[in-house]
């Protein structure tokens, strides 16, 4: 994970804008971008970052992360819950299917 954070003054206090790049195989970003792109088009929404994905089709693609703190966390949160989500999905599938580990 690579971090660049931002601060400035402003009238209420000390602002801090934060940007987090994560570097993610090609099945995980499928699960942050989700189908037709619903996910990572919902991730701002909910969370007030700024989320975006980068472009091809290499094996590691990077996903970046930009806002206030909180929104960051929030975003980060989002995507480790549909990680998680899309594990449990596949193993209970997996496991209904007949595979073993």
């Amino acid at each position: 994970m690579l971090f660049h954070v931002d601060t400035c003054m402003t009238e209420g206090g000390l602002n801090v804008t934060l940007t987090i790049r994560l570097l993610m195989h090609g099945r995980e970003v499928g699960s942050v971008i989700g189908q037709k792109g619903e996910s990572v088009k919902r991730m701002p929404e909910e969370s007030g970052a700024g989320v975006s994905v980068s472009e091809g089709s290499c094996p590691e693609r990077m996903t970046a992360l930009a806002g206030p703190t909180r929104a960051i966390f929030k975003a980060f949160a989002a995507i480790i819950d549909k990680l998680e989500e899309d594990i449990t999905s596949f193993a209970t599938n997996s496991t209904a299917a007949g595979g073993s580990c």
